[in-house]
């Protein structure tokens, strides 16, 4: 039976209400009041892809330093956490997938497992998946770290990032990238990426 290894924040959830309250908030804890909208964001985040890029852009001197500990210290807080909504009927795309023979995985860059395990609770998402993969770190390795000594040819991995191409490319597997989460989908193509699916629901007809 082929393992599919699915991506989950920005494939199987909408993180962007996340990463703009932590981009926003900070900006305001600087004493910045004109603050993006969450559409230009988003915008601006799927066409710069790095926040170092967006603040040049908006013409905004932030310390970098500083606002990536504030963003790392935040990223996976509980109330930050609690922004993240599903991007489809997960469950009921689990079952179809286990009906068309695949075991399903999740593959997930998160460095406090205690915390994503408490997210997959609130979403009733524990007891879905045939495991949880989670990397401790957001290396661009660590993906293909978690499963080279598992992983099999006609595997499939799926996701929204540079990190699924790079760990499908490393292991000789399928990629399929998804287009719903902060990069584009030019960008996975510049990257690697030879298929890019509107969602991952999407997989469902293709597979």
């Amino acid at each position: 039976m082929s393992k599919l290894f699915l991506d989950f924040d920005g494939t199987l959830v909408d993180v962007s209400e996340r990463f703009y309250r932590i981009f926003s908030d900070f900006l305001r804890l600087k004493g910045i009041l004109d603050v993006p909208e969450k559409d230009e964001y988003r915008k601006l985040k799927r066409r710069l892809v790095y926040d170092p890029e967006i603040f040049k852009f908006l013409g905004l001197r932030i310390e970098w330093e500083e606002y990536r500990k504030w963003k790392w210290e935040n990223v996976e807080d509980p109330g930050y956490l609690l922004f993240d909504t599903p991007l489809c009927d997960i469950k009921d795309l689990v079952c179809k997938l286990h009906d068309k023979g695949y075991q399903v995985y999740v593959l997930t860059a998160r460095r406090k497992p205690r915390n994503f395990w408490e997210e997959l609770k609130r979403l009733k998402l524990h007891d879905l998946f045939d495991d949880v993969f989670i990397t401790g770190d957001y290396s661009l390795d660590s993906k293909r770290r978690m499963i080279e000594d598992i992983v099999e040819p006609k595997d499939i991995i799926v996701g929204d990032s540079e990190m699924e191409i790079h760990a499908a490319r490393s292991l000789g597997i399928r990629h399929m990238g998804v287009a719903t989460g902060l990069r584009s989908a030019d960008f996975l193509v510049e990257k690697g990426a030879e298929l890019v699916l509107r969602d991952v629901t999407v997989l469902l007809k293709l597979l």
